[in-house]
């Protein structure tokens, strides 16, 4: 196998941590340790030492990726490390769902099966948008040591070999959050909606289904990895839904709504089906509101070639009372424009550099106290990466991609999709033990 290659000399170098990603490092903990990934799964067999050396030209064209997460007295930072990671065969090392003790300096690891691949990352290194850009370039260079080229599908894509560009390791909250903004009311108030919008700004506390400490970690039907290692005690228990994308469009075009907002739609009614049946066994009724976050890219909204973190959340309410929850979900999300993102990059920026003013430990201890008191605001998460756009000759030869989430602070389930050519996969994590949420889904979704 080919090993890591040396990218540097012995002196190493510090890379400051954006705002968001600083948050992500100060919050995590042993049990929430802030881990996402994608699973690339191809159509032929893998070659780990084309992959190993895809990895090592990678992390040198996309040095932000390649660290080690450092603490000292004024809080976290970033340092570069002198080797790529190596890549690790997927059945002697799990996904860190669960905890990351062990999982080495490296903030990046490459898990790899028969024919598949993992790329897993902290938080702190970089949000879905970054890290689809880093699976995108090793996949392409991957290809490429094997003999196949080709051109650019975006401009934007980013490419081994070509230089980096100073503007993808920016703190774009430090950019926009300095810009004065006039406030506005959160969650879409100001927006000219049709019907009444739920205001999420006013919620306390959202409902959820009790979590457990433990559970199997579970690849369950309709797909499954091939390995024949035993399961791994871990909390999450995952379910992926494979969808034609050419079947759902229609759909989602007869109901007048996006991809996006016809998935959520259905995952709040599915919530709502599961949050009725276990109030009618426990004789009891919930007043709670179902309130879903939605990770939202203010790219599109702020420019930048960050490949670091910069995302702001919006919450989206479930109506109650027999409202339609498909016009309300597209009522809420006529909220996000760019007043909204600059607001919420504002808070995000703003509260970061009040909290760098603090030792680390209290740094540390008020991030964690934010995190508990904003998880108790939502039910659970959809975070949707969209279409991953491939070359052709790349996209012919991959048979799906996964995304899921670890295990996240006061959410019992959350849910994850992206796309790849025309399948379109949707994850359910859940903490709950036999919890039928990803059935209800599942059937929501082919019954429609």
């Amino acid at each position: 196998m080919t090993h890591p290659t040396k990218l540097d000399s012995t002196k190493k170098q510090r890379l400051k941590i954006d705002s968001a990603g600083t948050y992500h490092a100060l919050s995590r903990s042993k049990d929430y340790p802030d881990t996402y990934s994608i699973t690339v799964y191809l159509k032929e067999t893998l070659n780990p030492d084309i992959l190993q050396q895809a990895v090592n030209d990678t992390m040198k064209r996309i040095p932000t990726a390649n660290v080690s997460l450092k603490r000292n007295f004024f809080g976290v930072y970033h340092e570069k490390m002198p080797t790529p990671p190596q890549i690790e065969p997927a059945e002697k090392s799990p996904l860190a769902c669960n905890h990351y003790s062990g999982y080495g300096e490296h903030q990046l690891r490459v898990l790899y099966g028969e024919s598949f691949f993992t790329l897993e990352v902290m938080h702190s290194v970089c949000d879905g948008r970054g890290l689809t850009q880093i699976l995108k370039c090793l996949i392409t260079h991957y290809f490429e040591l094997l003999g196949i080229h080709t051109n650019k599908v975006n401009p934007a894509d980013i490419v081994c070999g070509e230089p980096t560009d100073p503007e993808e390791s920016e703190n774009a909250f430090a950019r926009y959050g300095k810009v004065t903004v006039n406030p506005k009311t959160k969650d879409g108030k100001q927006t000219k909606a049709t019907h009444s919008v739920p205001d999420a700004s006013s919620i306390k506390d959202a409902y959820r289904l009790p979590q457990q400490t433990q559970q199997l970690k579970q690849q369950q039907q309709p797909y499954q990895r091939q390995q024949s290692h035993p399961a791994v005690a871990t909390p999450l228990q995952t379910s992926t839904q494979v969808i034609d994308l050419a079947s759902l469009k229609p759909i989602a075009k007869e109901h007048g709504a996006s991809i996006n907002e016809y998935l959520l739609t259905q995952i709040l009614l599915a919530m709502a089906e599961e949050r009725e049946e276990q109030h009618t066994k426990e004789a009891q009724g919930s007043q709670l509101p179902i309130v879903v976050t939605i990770p939202v890219d203010a790219r599109g909204f702020l420019p930048s070639k960050t490949l670091l973190n910069f995302v702001v959340d919006k919450k989206v309410v479930m109506p109650e009372g027999g409202d339609e929850v498909l016009q309300s979900v597209r009522d809420q999300f006529k909220a996000v424009d760019k007043d909204f993102i600059l607001e919420e990059v504002t808070w995000v920026y703003e509260g970061m550099k009040w909290l760098g003013i603090l030792p680390k430990g209290l740094q540390t201890l008020f991030a964690r106290l934010l995190q508990r008191i904003e998880g108790r605001k939502s039910s659970t998460m959809f975070s949707n990466l969209g279409l991953v756009k491939l070359p052709p000759e790349i996209e012919g030869r991959i048979q799906m991609m996964e995304f899921v989430i670890g295990r996240i602070y006061n959410m019992p389930y959350h849910f994850t999709c992206v796309t790849v050519g025309n399948i379109l996969t949707l994850t359910t994590a859940s903490t709950v033990p036999n919890c039928t949420i990803a059935q209800r889904l599942h059937r929501r979704i082919t019954q429609a």
